[in-house]
């Protein structure tokens, strides 16, 4: 006979805290995300910019300027445009 502290055999019952989820939602992400923010104190990776050439930008910028004074470049109103894209 079984009292109180006796339990049946068979698997333990699955819920949120003891089987992960395969599919978790997208509310759930977030709160892994959260979650790791408030633990992290910030966000939990690194944010960095790509290096940039400033100089060899700003003279292709230039150079591209230049050609559109010169009338080297192609005009075009929004009318024709939507017009060539269908």
């Amino acid at each position: 006979m079984c009292r109180s502290s006796c339990r049946q055999a068979g698997p333990p019952a699955a819920n949120a805290r003891t089987q992960p989820q395969k599919n978790p939602s997208q509310s759930g992400a977030f709160t892994v995300f959260a979650k790791a923010v408030v633990r992290e104190k910030g966000i939990p990776f690194r944010v960095m910019a790509e290096p940039t050439n400033a100089q060899g930008d700003l003279a292709d910028l230039r150079a591209a300027i230049a050609r559109l004074d010169h009338g080297q470049g192609i005009r075009k109103t929004m009318a024709e445009l939507d017009a060539m894209a269908s």
